[in-house]
């Protein structure tokens, strides 16, 4: 096997420009080098994000080419994507025209679909026991303080907002402590060098 291809080549790689990001943060050294490393890695994040357009092109081309099911929509998908691309380049007023009338429109539909998925939560608990009673009483008191109705219910206003500070917000504090403890595991990993999906071995 070439040693270019063995896996403690891009092991060592990330390992030495994780350390030296790291310690340039934390001692204000080498702060050029670590610069450096930060826009290579922005620069391979824009060839990476290159490389999926020409993928998405790639696959719905194909599915155009085969008659697969429901090809159609691959119309769709790069049509909407060439629009809205070539659109941003286009001028001020197309690139407002697409945001107000296409983008704005459908985040609405997504919004939407996420009151669909409050409809499939009040479903699914059906009000089995006194918990699931209370996310739903939640969930309804901070949709309806979140819309047009809260500000003419000052009631409603203060008790949805005390729910989006406290209860919801401790879950949100909670999830980001998770998340930088599951980080700085997976930092301590690659350091130990346990951890190497990056470079698909498992």
């Amino acid at each position: 096997m070439s040693i270019i291809s063995r896996r403690e080549i891009p092991m060592a790689i990330y390992i030495a420009s994780m350390l030296i990001i790291m310690f340039s943060h934390f001692t204000d050294l080498l702060g050029n080098v670590a610069g450096d490393l930060t826009s290579f890695a922005v620069a391979i994040a824009t060839v990476a994000l290159l490389v999926g357009v020409i993928v998405l092109f790639k696959y719905h081309i194909g599915l155009i080419a085969r008659r697969a099911k429901d090809w159609q929509y691959s119309f769709v998908a790069l049509g909407a994507f060439l629009i809205y691309f070539f659109g941003q380049y286009a001028g001020e007023t197309i690139s407002k025209f697409l945001l107000d009338n296409i983008y704005t429109p459908t985040s609405m539909v997504i919004f939407l679909m996420g009151v669909a998925r409050i409809m499939m939560v009040w479903h699914g608990t059906r009000i089995r026991s006194i918990y699931s009673a209370l996310l739903v009483g939640m969930l309804v008191i901070t949709v309806l303080a979140k819309s047009a109705l809260g500000p003419t219910m000052p009631a409603l206003m203060g008790v949805g907002t005390w729910l989006e500070t406290v209860p919801i917000g401790g879950l949100s504090r909670a999830f980001l402590i998770l998340m930088g403890i599951g980080l700085f595991a997976l930092v301590i990993r690659v350091l130990l060098g346990y951890e190497t999906t990056y470079i698909g071995k498992r």
